[in-house]
């Protein structure tokens, strides 16, 4: 078992980039058969556009409590326009929100 619980954020922007719409992938796992993926688990998106200026940390945390994740997770993103295959990341501090 995984110390961790992995939460995939996906980011889809729009409107000048000023906004954006947050989606967790989460209770599955990742799998690279040849390509790397993220199998099973659920999907929840969040209503609504939150503006890329104010969303931060402690607002990702929030909702990944929202959805029912106790304990210690890694919070990974892919790079908007990336993939999983080159453009996953682990989303670390709050620059990169």
């Amino acid at each position: 078992m995984l110390p961790y619980t992995y939460i995939g954020l996906f980011i889809a922007r729009f409107a000048g980039d000023h906004y954006l719409k947050i989606r967790f992938h989460y209770k599955g796992y990742f799998i690279c058969d040849p390509d790397f993926a993220y199998k099973c688990g659920k999907v929840h998106e969040f209503g609504g556009e939150w503006n890329t200026d104010e969303v931060n940390l402690h607002d990702l945390d929030k909702l990944v409590r929202e959805i029912g994740v106790e304990g210690d997770y890694k919070l990974w993103y892919v790079i908007p326009g990336g993939s999983l295959n080159g453009g996953l990341r682990l989303l670390k501090t709050e620059e990169i929100v």
